[in-house]
């Protein structure tokens, strides 16, 4: 685990990326993720929440041009992406190759979670999230730091900045404490002095035009608990979202890039995929599912999703200051398909409506689940299944993240400037040891070797499941389990031909304690240097050998996306998206920084300004922003004119 720094004489190099194969590092996440997971289980910090959930309203906050929103996930890894991102998104109008003009800061700021890593806690909040952006803010903006003492009831003035956010998976391995402390208890200690006027880890939001943002929090279970489900059913029922309205979900995971197969839980679907259904019910339309949590940006879009056939857009959009993800793995090179049906054994009939919406194979896998790949070929099954293109659009493309993976085969030889046992170099030399002992080159000199032997032969066996099943073998497919068996298989021979090649050069001495045999200093010398060449090579043999595997399986089965990526530490083409809400529909621009500046030196006229207080250092590469994708969703007029008649009522 890092050791944070804080202030703003440390500037964002010297808050270092997280080494994810760090061996300490490792141990300390599992067990704050197992201790927050066991008391969640006991006790569901979403069920504490009181009080009535309501709407945050923003439906009269366009004043002319549209309402203007950012969204942005997965900070607070290494600070100089962080850092980057954050300059972007709080620049008062910020300039980007392809776009026609300067493009205004948006007044709301959603953030999708996982804004500290590698576990929440007041000093990764502080290190890694706030001071990046407290320090990223620009003076010249448009937006006023709210008061200390505002009012609870105090409407939204046009010159406060909002801000919501969502917790992900780290940002629950301290039960979602210093989430809830930022953007829940109080209002006022929202970042950059926007107001925070969520009151649960989730939230609604009314923008201009019949637009709906909702935002879930899935904890650590993969769902919805019961009474988030509840809360935002209410506001569908009831009416307080009307129907024709335009809906955007924003999901703490994507969860469509699962198989489809894992998503199908007989007679007793998933809440959020009821809760999909009643929206549909009540004749409201996804027009966008959105998330981060894959360190990329990938947006696949579903032509004509029924039960309706509006076009929808899956966006995966992690690309806020974490290492970055793979863009050619199997979530996003794989098709997804979406089903609208209902479970007949579900008891009671509340439960039956469900939409189910995964990835499969190929067009195989679809027939054999009833499903088809094709949304207008004649043996769809009613009502109807729906994919995107076959090409989606991907940040950094695929060729790129291709290039990009070959660095596995070093990555373990890197410490990148952390200290050897804090690094990723870490686990190369656990790997080393492991071999060494299971090569079983210095049996005659250990106590139990047999025992040690087949001991480092089950570590050998684990840690290679854990590699290829991205750390959580329970969920991994059969495919990912049967890679992890191929490299076990590998390492088990690795250390063979260690031992059988290097068995030659071991010094030919008698075991110490053999009646009538004592070691000499110049024995035990021998003894000492083989050892450690002998490990020293195990260590270059397994480091190479893992590396070269998970480039292996990256680029050829496209499988474990974070374990293929987390090593090389990717701090390039960051971004996030920038929307605008108006009469027409929505809008939205991908925003991408390719290259990041990894030295940063303080503003000598910042003081004058209040301009951010880093620059890039000189020789770095100038931030330097383009429009990575764009794309829209345009609303129908007879869905317009249903929802404003609905909504007239609802006030």
């Amino acid at each position: 685990m890092p050791t944070e720094r804080f202030g703003r004489h440390v500037p964002p190099q010297d808050r270092r990326p997280v080494s994810w194969y760090a061996p300490i590092g490792l141990r300390q996440i599992a067990q704050q993720q197992l201790w927050s997971t066991q008391l969640l289980h006991n006790l569901d910090r979403r069920e504490t929440f009181h009080g009535p959930f309501e709407l945050i309203d923003l439906r009269d906050a366009d004043t002319g041009g549209g309402f203007g929103f950012d969204f942005v996930a997965d900070t607070g890894d290494g600070g100089c992406p962080t850092y980057a991102v954050a300059r972007g998104l709080l620049a008062p109008e910020l300039v980007a190759e392809g776009a026609a003009a300067p493009l205004p800061e948006g007044r709301l700021l959603i953030l999708g979670g996982d804004l500290a890593y590698p576990a929440a806690s007041p000093e990764g909040y502080q290190s890694r999230l706030v001071e990046m952006f407290e320090l990223a803010r620009d003076g010249r903006s448009r937006f006023r730091p709210v008061a200390g003492d505002l009012p609870a009831d105090a409407p939204f003035a046009p010159d406060q900045k909002l801000v919501a956010a969502i917790p992900q998976n780290h940002d629950w391995f301290d039960s979602a404490s210093t989430f809830c402390r930022y953007f829940v208890h109080d209002e006022k200690a929202g970042l950059v002095g926007a107001r925070a006027p969520q009151t649960r880890s989730y939230f609604g939001i009314a923008l201009p035009h019949d637009w709906f943002v909702l935002g879930f929090d899935f904890a650590l279970t993969g769902d919805l608990d019961r009474q988030q489900f509840e809360a935002f059913g209410r506001l569908v029922t009831s009416g307080q979202i009307p129907r024709g309205a335009q809906l955007v979900l924003i999901y703490p995971e994507p969860y469509w890039t699962r198989p489809f197969a894992s998503l199908l839980r007989a007679a007793y679907p998933l809440r959020f995929q009821r809760f999909e259904h009643l929206c549909a019910e009540h004749g409201l339309h996804v027009r966008l599912r959105l998330a981060g949590d894959l360190h990329h940006y990938v947006r696949e879009r579903l032509a004509a999703a029924p039960p309706v056939g509006l076009s929808c857009d899956l966006v995966t959009c992690g690309s806020g200051g974490a290492f970055g993800h793979a863009t050619h793995c199997v979530e996003v090179t794989e098709p997804k398909v979406l089903q609208w049906a209902s479970e007949p054994d579900a008891v009671p009939e509340e439960l039956r409506g469900r939409i189910v919406l995964g990835r499969v194979r190929d067009a195989a896998q679809a027939a054999g689940l009833g499903l088809c790949v094709e949304p207008a070929a004649s043996t769809c099954p009613a009502p109807g299944d729906a994919v995107p293109p076959a090409a989606p659009v991907c940040y950094p493309d695929q060729a790129t993240s291709h290039r990009q993976a070959r660095g596995n085969v070093l990555a373990l030889l890197r410490p990148r400037g952390e200290r050897w046992w804090a690094s990723n170099l870490a686990f190369a030399l656990l790997i080393g040891v492991l071999l060494q002992a299971c090569s079983g080159l210095l049996a005659p000199w250990l106590p139990w070797p047999a025992l040690l032997q087949g001991l480092a032969g089950v570590a050998l066996l684990f840690t290679a499941l854990m590699l290829t099943t991205d750390n959580d073998p329970a969920r991994a497919g059969r495919a990912e389990r049967a890679w992890g068996g191929v490299l076990g298989a590998l390492l088990l021979a690795l250390a063979a031909v260690l031992g059988w090649g290097l068995a030659p050069l071991r010094p030919a001495l008698a075991a110490p304690g053999a009646p009538g045999v004592s070691l000499l200093p110049v024995d035990g010398l021998r003894v000492l240097v083989f050892g450690l060449g002998s490990t020293a090579l195990a260590v270059l043999a397994g480091a190479l050998g893992v590396g070269a595997f998970l480039w292996l399986l990256s680029c050829v089965a496209g499988r474990a996306v974070t374990n293929t990526s987390s090593a090389l530490s990717l701090q390039g083409h960051k971004g996030f998206l920038r929307f605008r809400v108006h009469a027409g529909g929505l809008e939205a621009v991908m925003l991408g920084c390719d290259e990041v500046p990894q030295r940063w030196v303080p503003r000598h006229e910042r003081s004058a300004e209040g301009l951010p207080w880093w620059e890039p250092a000189p020789g770095e590469p100038p931030l330097r922003w383009r429009v990575v994708d764009r794309f829209e969703a345009v609303r129908s007029l007879a869905d317009a004119g249903i929802a404003g008649q609905d909504t007239a009522q609802a006030r």
